[in-house]
């Protein structure tokens, strides 16, 4: 076996120092050979080692020009590192070299919508949908993503059903699918397959599900169990994978809007969706509005330099309304992280100690309003109810539609939207605004009904 082969062999393994080490004798031993440079910007990737990724990527782009993948991949380091103009470049170079190059298309689609470029955004997306069916998951994903985003709901789901079928894990390749067909004899098995928000979006159909089987059970993240074991529709929750057997059916939740035959008009919107828990932290009387505010998710998410914004005083307009009990709700960020006005009757309040998403809605359910970026918290706020607005990310997303201000999916969140990636200031006033609104009206305008939980 060839050092590339084994240096290859050690990271599918997970063996990633082994990895490492095993590249540095094939650069000694062949400093010239793409594939080394290639095979070390995809190791450095796994470590998240961007930058370096990057330096690695463009030296195999300079020894092979024509090298479509590894352009693309300079393009995608470039993104994780938040300097959108240059993987837009890098990316326009991959599709210049290589036309059918799906993923590379829908990447600038993306960039040019961060970038504040929508028609040409729209039309990258055009490109990538007229090719040819792609082969592997990942990209059929990815064009699910473009299709659902669009309104093109049959076509979206179908990819993302196969998407789900090529990909599954090996410890469920056992258990069959499930089709989606009603029988009372079937116990079927919901899996996750995305973050904790798309867990929290899906979960609302576990009810539908249930109309059609005779069990459905649930493998959760653990995090997410205590909060979600009550949901409706869901009859257990498998915590090991030794409790799987093969008269289960598996059905991943990103499958079940294809399963279920939605729609855009189906879609099931009631809310709340997600049962309350009966206790968990309490938060401090006051008479002020308390509004919950997230202003960034955590930096494992690709995108995380667009919806998050790492910068709070970019959010200095709303800081400064007055009369407001702020809650950080960001672990470990203490109140003076938020500089609010000088002279102001506001006050900020530490996340209190959470252990699970339990607690989290707890502490949701005791806010007038939750104002937050593209996180799990927007996804729990909204399900449960709670007045959410919502600052979304620039990058197309499907349960915020391009262009609008509302979501089929929680008709009550507020949308806020920035021109372009680092449009934050305008967002900013526009929260103030609404902000100052809602101080004076009493109620929000969307839920005027809800008042928040009061607790001993």
């Amino acid at each position: 076996m060839n050092l590339l082969d084994l240096a290859k062999q050690h990271r599918k393994a997970g063996r990633l120092a082994e990895s490492a080490a095993t590249l540095q004798q094939a650069v000694m031993a062949a400093p010239m050979d793409p594939e080394v440079w290639f095979q070390g910007g995809t190791l450095a990737i796994k470590l998240k080692e961007f930058a370096f990724a990057r330096t690695l990527f463009e030296m195999c782009a300079r020894l092979v020009p024509t090298d479509a993948q590894a352009i693309y991949n300079v393009g995608y380091c470039s993104f994780r590192l938040g300097d959108p103009e240059a993987a837009l470049a890098a990316y326009e170079r991959a599709v210049a070299i290589d036309p059918g190059f799906v993923r590379a298309h829908i990447a600038r689609g993306q960039l040019h919508y961060i970038l504040g470029h929508p028609d040409e955004g729209r039309d990258a997306f055009d490109v990538a949908l007229a090719l040819p069916r792609p082969a592997n998951a990942g990209d059929l994903e990815l064009r699910a993503l473009v299709r659902v985003t669009r309104g093109e709901f049959a076509d979206g789901w179908a990819d993302f059903d196969e998407s789900w079928a090529q990909a599954r894990s090996q410890s469920l390749e056992s258990i069959g699918a499930w089709d989606g067909r009603p029988d009372p004899d079937v116990t079927v098995c919901l899996t996750v397959d995305g973050g904790f928000g798309d867990t929290l979006l899906f979960i609302r159909y576990a009810a539908q599900v249930r109309a059609r089987v005779g069990r459905v059970v649930a493998a959760l993240e653990p995090a997410l169990v205590p909060l979600l074991e009550h949901v409706e529709g869901i009859d257990a929750i498998v915590r090991d994978p030794s409790e799987l057997h093969s008269g289960m059916r598996v059905a991943g939740l990103w499958t079940l809007p294809r399963k279920l035959g939605t729609t855009r008009e189906s879609i099931p919107s009631a809310i709340p969706y997600i049962p309350l828990p009966t206790d968990g932290p309490r938060l401090a009387p006051t008479d002020r509005l308390r509004v919950g505010l997230v202003w960034f998710g955590g930096r494992d998410c690709a995108h995380d330099f667009d919806r998050s914004c790492h910068d709070v005083t970019r959010l200095a307009p709303l800081l400064a309304v007055d009369g407001v009990d702020w809650h950080l709700l960001q672990p470990g960020v203490p109140p003076d992280a938020v500089p609010l006005a000088p002279g102001t009757q506001s006050t900020a309040h530490a996340l209190p100690p959470v252990r699970h998403f339990g607690d989290t809605a707890f502490i949701l359910r005791q806010l007038d309003l939750v104002i937050t970026v593209d996180t799990a918290v927007a996804n729990l706020s909204a399900a449960l109810g709670i007045p959410t607005w919502i600052m979304i990310p620039t990058i197309p997303e499907f349960r915020w539609p391009i262009g609008a201000d509302r979501s089929p999916w929680y008709p009550a969140a507020r949308l806020f939207r920035r021109a372009h990636t680092r449009d934050w200031s305008a967002v900013g006033d526009a929260l103030a605004v609404q902000l100052r609104e809602r101080l004076a009206a009493g109620v929000d305008a969307d839920l005027p009904g809800y008042r928040r939980l009061l607790v001993p």
